[in-house]
């Protein structure tokens, strides 16, 4: 991990996992917004459960849990499955953190 960003690259499986400090430009509703810009829409959806607070856009999910912001890239196709993959990233992640 580098500057806060983990890439798992394979040719069938890529993914990115970004972790801030849940301040200015990289707070929750920042982190969002740059997502949603990200993956063409204005649309997110919140998925409950998971750290103070997370949603959806796309194929990219953001999580607030404490003072970070986890922003994971690509693990799915979109939301149609539930992000089901990448919920499971960022529960390890939220572990790792605390």
């Amino acid at each position: 991990m580098a500057y806060g960003i983990c890439s798992y690259l394979s040719s069938d499986n890529a993914f990115t996992i970004i972790v801030n400090s849940a301040t200015g430009a990289f707070d929750f509703t920042g982190t969002l917004a740059t997502a949603k810009q990200d993956q063409g829409t204005d649309t997110s959806t919140t998925i409950p459960g998971l750290g103070d607070k997370a949603a959806g856009t796309g194929q990219e999910i953001v999580v607030q849990s404490g003072g970070k912001t986890i922003d994971i890239r690509s693990a799915v196709a979109g939301p149609s499955d539930g992000w089901p993959k990448s919920i499971a990233l960022a529960k390890l992640v939220i572990v790792g953190l605390h």
